[in-house]
């Protein structure tokens, strides 16, 4: 990837755990805090608006499926 688009990938979360889990297994070392805390963070607010949109259509959840 271009040096141009680095910012860009690193932004995306998947990107932060695959280079966690690839520093973890291939290099033998452990993540930083950082990755740790930004896998962490957007996997809570992941988990927030997905109960946020659950619970608002509850009602007719199963019709929608």
């Amino acid at each position: 990837v271009p040096e141009k688009y680095q910012m860009v990938i690193l932004l995306n979360p998947m990107a932060q755990l695959v280079t966690g889990y690839r520093r973890l297994l291939l290099e033998g070392g452990i993540p930083s805090g950082n990755q740790i805390l930004l896998v962490a963070g957007c996997s809570l607010i992941s988990l927030g608006l997905g109960l946020l949109v659950f619970f608002r259509l509850k009602k007719g959840f199963a019709d929608r499926l």
